[in-house]
């Protein structure tokens, strides 16, 4: 009976850091690039954002890092969003997204 409940104890554990981990958050002035095994899969605005742990890397980009950002259209500013989140991930080529 003991067995059993340390074994529920640490499964409990690890399902609320799993939980934990699936929500995150961004705050004004950021903006959240998510990639889902090296793809990219969207740029969030700030606030709450559900991702799937261990398998989506989610890049907080803050605007102010990006040159000129108040000039630049919706477009524009989501084009440079996904390479500043490119940048920080690692550098995926421009042209990963074509790659098999």
């Amino acid at each position: 009976m003991l067995k059993l409940l340390i074994i529920l104890f640490f499964a409990a554990i690890v399902l609320l850091v799993i939980v934990a981990k699936a929500i995150r958050t961004t705050n004004d002035g950021e903006y959240l690039v998510v990639f889902r095994l090296g793809q990219l899969l969207g740029v969030y605005p700030p606030g709450r954002t559900r991702v799937i742990p261990f398998i989506d890397r989610a890049i907080n980009v803050n605007v102010e890092e990006i040159e000129g950002w108040r000039s630049l259209s919706e477009e524009e500013l989501l084009q440079k969003l996904i390479e500043a989140g490119r940048k920080k991930l690692g550098g995926f080529p421009s042209n990963a997204s074509n790659l098999c």
